[in-house]
């Protein structure tokens, strides 16, 4: 079973608390699509609160997928990380299968940063 990992910087519109901005719902949709494509695949979102964000990432990013068809089952939450690095540790560690398949979903702009993290949390 492939597994992927959401590793997100997130920004949630302050005027709408259940409205996602516009470069996280581009993720948030890559995810979807992949996830559908995929049923088997367990989504973990992470992330913590900002001082300046109303809610945990992760729980905006949770309800997100659920908001667009994608069972709650199919993710997992990590609500204390604050890094990447914490993205990416706290996430592995609630990986349980060896030699799972591991996908990161973020933007080009953060892409090799999470990838080469991602590589030296082996």
């Amino acid at each position: 079973m492939p597994i992927l990992i959401s590793t997100m910087w997130w920004c949630l519109e302050r005027r709408y608390a259940n409205q996602v901005r516009k470069v996280l719902r581009y993720r948030l949709d890559t995810a979807i699509d992949y996830l559908n494509e995929n049923p088997g695949t367990i989504c973990i979102v992470s992330g913590g609160k900002g001082a300046n964000e109303p809610v945990v990432e992760t729980q905006g990013m949770a309800n997100y997928p659920e908001w667009h068809g994608i069972k709650k089952t199919a993710s997992s939450k990590m609500m204390k990380s604050k890094t990447t690095q914490e993205n990416i540790s706290n996430s592995r560690a609630l990986i349980t299968k060896p030699n799972a398949t591991i996908g990161i979903v973020t933007n080009d702009f953060h892409m090799f940063r999470a990838l080469q993290i991602a590589h030296k949390t082996d």
